[in-house]
C-alpha cells in the first residue's frame, strides 16, 4: 500500500496507471507541516538561517501562524538542541511585567528549565536556556501543531510528555 497525502497518493497512482481502494492509517498522514519545517511529535518547527531580535522573530513566528517555540519536555528539548546546530536560536521564553517567565502564546512557564538572569528573553545555546536582552539579534525557532493535530482537537500543540524535565 502507498501511503502518502491523499493528493499525492492519487498523483502517484494516476501517474503509474493505478487504482487503489486501500486507504492509509491516520499516522500517516500526520506529517503535514508547509514547506521548509519539520514535523516532530506532532509539531511542526522553522528553523531559522538568518537573525533577528527576539520581538521581530516572534513577529515573523505569528505571521506563519505559529509562536516562538516552547519546551515542554525533556525530548522535545534534546531535538530542538540536537537540530538547530552550534548556533544560538530564540525560543518563546520571556519574562512578563511581574518579572516572571512566560511562553510567547502567553501560557505558564512552569520552571522545568533553569534560566538565571536578569535579562528578559531566552534563547537556546550550545547546551543551555540562557536568558538574554532582547534586542540581540540571533537566529529563531517557531512551532505550531501540525495540520493533523490542529484538525484532531483544540488542545493540540502541547505534546504529552512521558517524561519531566
Amino acid at each position: 500500500m502507498l501511503c502518502a497525502d491523499p493528493s499525492t497518493q492519487q498523483n502517484i497512482l494516476s501517474l503509474a496507471g493505478g487504482k487503489s481502494n486501500q486507504t492509509c492509517p491516520d499516522v500517516f498522514l500526520r506529517a503535514t507541516c508547509p514547506a521548509g519545517w519539520i514535523v516532530y511529535e506532532g509539531k511542526c518547527y522553522f528553523f531559522s538561517e538568518e537573525e533577528k531580535n527576539w520581538t521581530s522573530a516572534q513577529s515573523f513566528c505569528i505571521s506563519q501562524g505559529s509562536s516562538l517555540a516552547e519546551i515542554q519536555c525533556e525530548h522535545e528539548k534534546v531535538f530542538m538542541f540536537r537540530f538547530k546546530g552550534e548556533a544560538d536560536h530564540w525560543i518563546g521564553l520571556q519574562k512578563d511585567f511581574n518579572d516572571t517567565w512566560i511562553w510567547a502564546d502567553g501560557s505558564e512557564y512552569s520552571n522545568t528549565l533553569v534560566v538565571k538572569g536578569s535579562e528578559n528573553c531566552a534563547y537556546l545555546s550550545k547546551k543551555f536556556v540562557i536568558p538574554s536582552h532582547c534586542n540581540i539579534p540571533k537566529k529563531w525557532i517557531c512551532s505550531h501543531p501540525d495540520a493533523y493535530m490542529r484538525n484532531k482537537n483544540s488542545t493540540a500543540g502541547k505534546v504529552i510528555c512521558q517524561e519531566e524535565l
